[in-house]
């Protein structure tokens, strides 16, 4: 009987209206990016940081070879709750803060990176990773 409740609760997550999406669209880091690598640390001026759900970014400027400005995004894994654990907070990292990221790189695009170590202003935060 138990089996037989569990299966029906599972059958119904996914035919009520929007459930399956939800069930759905959370995915693991390894789908965007390679997470058997890492590269850096690059170094930047933040220009955006969103502590939002469902994982905060951290958005820079990196000045290549050339002086050029390049645009990065700095993803992270933890949500903004776990980072509160952790001592994060909205004004942990403010845009004209330099920025030192060691990261995994996205799969397809190539100025942005899961966060694997963050340093801002000379000092370590801990992402969790």
């Amino acid at each position: 009987m138990k089996k037989v409740a569990f299966c029906l609760a599972i059958a119904a997550a996914f035919l009520l209206p929007g459930s399956a999406s939800r069930t759905l669209a959370h995915h693991g880091g390894a789908v965007e990016y390679f997470m058997d690598q890492t590269v850096g640390p690059v170094t930047g001026v933040v220009t955006e940081f969103a502590f939002r759900f469902p994982h905060p970014y951290i958005q820079f400027d990196v000045k290549d070879e050339s002086g050029n400005i390049q645009k990065w995004t700095a993803v992270m894994q933890l949500t903004p709750t776990r980072l509160r654990t952790r001592g994060w907070s909205r004004d942990s990292v403010k845009a004209g803060d330099t920025l030192t990221v060691t990261y995994s790189p996205h799969r397809t695009a190539r100025n942005v990176g899961f966060a694997r170590r963050i340093v801002v202003n000379g000092k370590f935060l801990d992402e969790g990773v």
